[in-house]
């Protein structure tokens, strides 16, 4: 097969094979993101729902900062030998700032309930490097209660202060009055000059310390930026919590909507065909209704694929085959119609449809008004100038396939035109890799919501196994309600679909004759139509 072809498969992108499968995977990924738009929004939603009962079980929590600045209580704070910050130990500032004393006038202050240790749990203390400031936060469930602890924590830590040196300052100023007082009776005691001079030097130092001690400024220091005048905290962010909710439900959704891709049995769109069979084959990704009829442009872009993959071929076009994978009952309407149309561009062609029992081959028969000798070709005047082949499959030992029987394998050796092979869905590996090895050119039907992916894979393997591969696919709208075929894909039912169609011919080697349901209805008028069709293209053509 690969020496027919001066390209396999006819047109394909002179991009590496990875280039192709990046760029198809892409765009596979985008529609998938396109269609689970549901998916997405419903993951949005549901994340800003979750985001909103987190909120609700935990209210954010308001923090107010207010800074302060320290005052150095020292009798001589403009000392220029050392800055005012070098005078502070910001660690003990803090840690006085935290501390119980003053989380306890504080929460005296407030009355609202607070207590101390409720209150000391929500203050932080950071000082400023190289600076006498200190900023005291404090935390809250809304932010007027959060602002107004931070400044009564900052007035009340700065009062504390103050209050210690004023204690400091009373008690100094109460032992240099204690030892004027006894300088002055020594002195009144003192007999000698010299005596006198010294209490008196004595005397008019602590007079002195006592003067710069009255001038002590013990203000503890002064709130510069009152947590009332500035800005809130707030954590989480009502906003930031909401934004992630909706984000991680988006996203969640998308995941979804790629996972319900993934994990889906049957053919929903074009994208499921392309990640089985390959990129640039799908004919028919507009959605039809359940039940409408391929239109006849579909059927020519197919046809004209296949005719353009025909011209890289090194030998004349002999024989294109026609898989039917729509999983209606074989054979399908449009794939008979497909094979009709095919002819089209292969004048003298006959259709040579494989893999009948005695009852389907009676209902096609009766479907298209077919006459002539039983085992000889047969014609319709719906199918004007066209032979008809309806080989009989067989499950005898002496046959080399079920499907691809002596006699099939024989009216395919034997004619010299052009033949359309038309391949059940339920042929074994063996026969649609005998049918692929036959054919110059090979095409697919696929229904929406019937044709499971599995098989879409496995021919594309049995293809691959041959040197073949598919130039088109014509994908055709799901059965009409009424007559849909079963799909649900419950693992009861794939496996018992496996089981009729390939279970027991693995294990034996051979392959069981196709089950025989009622042939398509339509396939009488379908063929019908596809004639009209027919001739309107021949004359557009013209």
């Amino acid at each position: 097969m690969e020496a027919k072809h001066g390209m396999a498969g006819g047109a394909r992108s002179p991009r590496s094979g990875f280039e192709v499968r990046s760029a198809v995977e892409i765009g596979v990924y985008l529609r998938t993101a396109v269609r689970g738009i549901g998916w997405v929004v419903a993951g949005l939603v549901l994340g800003l729902a979750l985001a909103a009962g987190f909120l609700w079980v935990k209210p954010p929590v308001y923090t107010a900062t207010a800074s302060v600045n320290v005052n150095v209580i020292t009798v001589d704070p403009f000392d220029s030998a050392q800055s005012a910050s070098g005078l502070l130990d910001p660690p003990t500032e803090a840690s006085i700032a935290t501390s119980y004393r003053v989380a306890q006038a504080a929460a005296a202050r407030l009355a609202d309930g607070t207590t101390a240790d409720e209150l000391r749990a929500t203050v932080t203390a950071r000082p400023i490097a190289d600076a006498t400031i200190l900023r005291i936060s404090s935390s809250g469930p809304s932010a007027e209660r959060a602002r107004r602890q931070a400044d009564v924590l900052a007035e009340e830590y700065l009062r504390y202060r103050q209050d210690q040196a004023v204690q400091r300052q009373e008690a100094i100023l109460g032992s240099i009055e204690s030892s004027l007082s006894e300088l002055e009776a020594e002195l009144a005691r003192a007999t000698t000059e010299e005596q006198r001079s010294a209490i008196r030097t004595e005397i008019d130092g602590l007079r002195s310390r006592r003067n710069d001690l009255l001038n002590l400024d013990t203000t503890g220091g002064s709130v510069i930026d009152p947590a009332l005048a500035g800005d809130v905290e707030v954590a989480p962010s009502s906003m930031l919590v909401l934004a992630s909710g909706a984000a991680a439900g988006a996203v969640l959704g998308l995941l979804v909507a790629f996972v319900s891709q993934a994990l889906r049995r049957r053919v929903h769109n074009a994208d499921d065909v392309t990640t089985a069979l390959g990129p640039g084959l799908v004919v028919g990704r507009r959605r039809r209704a359940a039940g409408e009829s391929a239109p006849v442009e579909d059927l020519r872009l197919v046809r004209d694929r296949a005719m353009v993959a025909a011209e890289t071929l090194t030998e004349p076009l002999r024989r294109v085959t026609v898989v039917d994978q729509s999983g209606a009952a074989y054979p399908s309407g449009v794939a008979l119609t497909l094979a009709h149309v095919l002819t089209q561009r292969l004048r003298g062609a006959s259709v040579v449809v494989l893999g009948l029992d005695a009852a389907r081959r009676s209902a096609v028969v009766e479907a298209l008004e077919l006459g002539g000798a039983p085992d000889g070709p047969l014609t319709s005047p719906l199918l004007p100038g066209v032979e008809v082949r309806l080989p009989l499959a067989s499950e005898g030992a002496d046959e080399p396939d079920p499907v691809l029987t002596a006699q099939a394998t024989r009216l395919l050796s034997s004619s010299g035109k052009p033949h359309v092979l038309v391949v059940p869905p339920s042929s074994t590996e063996s026969s649609r890799a005998a049918a692929g090895l036959r054919s110059d050119i090979v095409t697919v039907v696929v229904q929406r919501d019937s044709t499971r992916r599995r098989d879409l894979v496995a021919l594309r393997e049995d293809l691959d196994a041959v040197g073949s591969e598919v130039a088109a696919v014509l994908l055709v709208p799901p059965a009409a309600r009424e007559t849909a075929p079963d799909t649900d894909d419950t693992d009861d039912a794939d496996e018992t679909a496996d089981a009729d169609e390939t279970g027991d011919a693995d294990e034996t080697g051979g392959a069981s004759a196709p089950s025989s349901p009622a042939p398509d209805d339509r396939a009488g008028e379908v063929a019908r139509s596809a004639v009209r069709d027919r001739d309107a293209v021949d004359q557009r053509s013209r």
